[in-house]
C-alpha cells in the first residue's frame, strides 16, 4: 500500500488541531512531516507550531508541492475561496481529504478541476485523545487503496465507518456534532450536582465515568436501548423520578429536533454549494 509521508492541513481550527494532536501523540506520522497553512491567522499557526512541532507556512505552492495528502480543514463557509486558492497547486497524485461539514466530494472535485481522489470525512474533536468517531465516503476518482490509506489514518485517532455520501448529513449530526450535545447534558448534570452541594471536580468525574460506562454498555450489549433504560428504572424509584422530569419537559422531542436540525443545516450547506457549482459565474 502507498505510504503517506507528508500531510498538509489547509485550515488551522479546532478540528485540525484535534487530528494533529491525535496523529502526533500516536506517532502515526512524525510531526516534522505535518504542515499547516491558513489564510491570515499567523498567531494560530505559531501556536500549533510551538505546541506540536509541526511546520507552518503561507507558501501554498511550496508546501502543497511537497505533500502526499491534503486535509481540507477550513470552515465550510470558506470552502469555495479555500479550494480556489489551492487549485493551481493540486495534482492528480494528491489525495484530498475533507473534514468540512456539508461539502460534497462532487463540489470539491468541480472546484479543484482535477481527477485527484477526494475523500469526505466527518471526525469529531475526540480525535485528540484517539477516540474520534469518524464517518467516511469516497468520491468518483478514488481507488480502494486510496480509501484504505485514509481509513488507516483516521483509525489512528479512533473508529471509522464507511458510508455512502447520501448518509453523511445524518452521520455528521450524530457523530460529528454529537460530543457537543453530550457536553451540554454533562454541563446540566454538573450544575444540578453543585446545587446539591457536591464538589464540582467530583461531580465532573462521576458524570464522565457514567457516560463512559453507558457507552461501553451500549457497545457490549445487543439489548434494545429502551430495555436498557427499563432495566435501571425501578417503579417508584429515583431513576423513575428523574425520567419523569425529562418526559414531562419533552427532552426526547428536543433531542430529536437537535439531530434533525443539525442534519438539515448540513443539507442546506450542501444545497448552497451545489448551486454555486451549477452557476460557476457566482464563484
Amino acid at each position: 500500500m502507498r505510504t503517506i509521508n507528508r500531510i498538509t492541513f489547509v485550515g488551522a481550527g479546532s478540528m485540525a488541531e484535534s487530528i494533529i494532536k491525535g496523529l502526533v501523540s500516536r506517532k502515526m506520522i512524525p510531526s516534522s512531516n505535518i504542515m499547516v497553512t491558513n489564510r491570515t491567522d499567523e498567531e494560530r499557526l505559531e501556536y500549533l507550531e510551538d505546541k506540536y512541532g509541526i511546520h507552518i507556512s503561507h507558501d501554498d505552492e511550496r508546501i502543497l508541492t511537497e505533500t502526499d495528502l491534503i486535509i481540507l480543514a477550513m470552515k465550510p463557509k470558506d470552502a469555495q475561496s479555500g479550494l480556489e486558492r489551492i487549485r493551481p497547486y493540486v495534482k492528480d497524485s494528491h489525495i484530498i481529504t475533507s473534514v468540512m461539514a456539508g461539502i460534497t466530494t462532487e463540489f470539491i472535485e468541480s472546484v479543484l478541476e482535477c481527477d485527484c481522489p477526494v475523500i469526505r470525512t466527518m471526525p469529531n474533536t475526540s480525535a485528540e485523545i484517539g477516540n474520534s468517531t469518524t464517518t467516511l465516503c469516497i468520491g468518483k476518482n478514488t481507488t480502494l487503496e486510496q480509501s484504505q490509506i485514509v481509513e488507516e489514518l483516521f483509525k489512528a485517532i479512533g473508529s471509522v465507518t464507511v458510508v455512502q455520501e447520501q448518509y453523511m448529513d445524518a452521520t455528521t449530526a450524530l457523530a460529528g456534532s454529537g460530543p457537543a450535545y453530550l457536553y451540554y447534558i454533562a454541563e446540566a448534570m454538573k450544575q444540578a450536582a453543585i446545587n446539591l452541594e457536591l464538589d464540582e471536580d467530583k461531580a465532573r468525574e462521576l458524570i464522565a465515568e457514567t457516560m463512559i460506562g453507558a457507552g461501553q454498555m451500549m457497545k457490549a450489549s445487543s439489548t434494545d436501548l429502551n430495555q436498557l433504560r427499563i432495566n435501571i428504572t425501578s417503579p417508584g424509584g429515583t431513576t423513575e423520578a428523574g425520567l419523569h422530569a425529562l418526559m414531562e419537559r419533552d427532552v426526547e422531542g428536543a433531542f430529536k429536533h437537535c439531530i434533525l436540525d443539525s442534519a438539515k443545516r448540513s443539507k442546506e450547506l450542501q444545497k448552497h454549494f451545489s448551486t454555486i457549482q451549477k452557476n460557476p459565474a457566482k464563484r
